[in-house]
């Protein structure tokens, strides 16, 4: 026996929606991508388009605009929330620290900050001698420009 397109037809929907599912598990066992959301939101976006009993080239295509419209969604909305924590020696500027060894203008000498030595100039006009606090203004290199 020989099915045609019209006897298929009921049943694509539900071969969408089980596509769909997958990719939805995929997605659980894949972290942070959100690829395979996209691509699930697509399927489900076909999967209506088929219980409308659209052609299947309608349904490809609700299933291609459906993956890109929720990609972009899902990037603009996380994107969103990215915030930008300093790490590493860029955590440094804005912190206090106090000098162990006598830094004189243009010269280097040595702060600690944050329980760390390191070498520091001061491009200020006077000496910071031992003991006064400072405040890190930015880094070059290795060694950090303070006030």
């Amino acid at each position: 026996m020989m099915l045609n397109g019209s006897d298929v037809a009921p049943y694509l929907g539900y071969l969408w929606l089980i596509v769909g599912l997958c990719l939805l598990m995929l997605e659980v066992g894949t972290p942070g991508l959100f690829i395979f959301l996209s691509l699930a939101c697509g399927t489900f976006c076909a999967a209506v388009s088929a219980f409308l009993y659209h052609s299947i080239i309608t349904q490809c295509w609700m299933a291609t605009g459906g993956t890109l419209v929720s990609f972009i969604m899902l990037k603009y909305f996380f994107a969103g929330r990215k915030q930008s924590t300093p790490t590493n020696v860029n955590a440094l500027i804005g912190q206090e620290g106090t000098v162990t060894e006598t830094i004189e203008p243009r010269k280097t000498g040595r702060v600690k900050v944050r329980g760390e030595e390191w070498q520091a100039l001061c491009h200020e006009p006077h000496v910071l001698q031992k003991g006064t606090l400072v405040k890190v203004i930015r880094i070059e290199g290795n060694k950090l420009i303070v006030r």
